[in-house]
């Protein structure tokens, strides 16, 4: 899963800090910033942001992207909260590592996996710590077809 080089570290607090850089993909651009200034600083979406905890399990690639997805469609006037569960699972199938025996994903995967498969509701897949839940069934499948991305670069 990783280099040989590199050597995860973990935290006072138990926390494992395990990121590596994504492969290079096709869909890739440079970042180009437009002419216009910046603000200095950006205050989160006070009330409509919500920011979720994993717990002991690296499930943060659901957990970040499940963050922008529900803070994109609270914008759009709709509470629906989408499953954090669904996103780090089909993280997993669509990453670069082989098989889905083993903690972690990557932003690609997790991107990827909503490209793919969509998302459903948290109510249909919720998300518990390290939990055994992890197939997708024929409903949750379904579910997920109303909230999917259109394209990602």
């Amino acid at each position: 899963m990783y280099s040989e080089s590199f050597q995860p570290v973990t935290t006072p607090e138990g926390h494992v800090l395990n990121v590596v850089n994504d492969v290079p993909d096709f869909r890739d651009r440079m970042y180009q910033p437009g002419l216009a200034q910046l603000k200095s600083t950006i205050e989160p979406d006070s009330g409509i942001l919500t920011i979720f905890n994993q717990g002991s399990e690296g499930s943060c690639t659901g957990h970040g992207l499940a963050a922008v997805i529900n803070l994109l469609l609270k914008r759009k006037n709709d509470d629906t909260l989408v499953s954090r569960r669904m996103l780090y699972e089909m993280a997993k199938k669509h990453d670069k590592w082989p098989g889905e025996a083993y903690q972690g994903s990557s932003c690609r995967g997790a991107i990827r996996g909503w490209h793919h498969m969509g998302v459903c509701n948290e109510n249909m897949w919720g998300y518990k710590a390290n939990s055994s839940d992890t197939l997708l069934t024929v409903d949750r499948a379904k579910n997920a077809r109303n909230i999917t991305i259109g394209a990602y670069y």
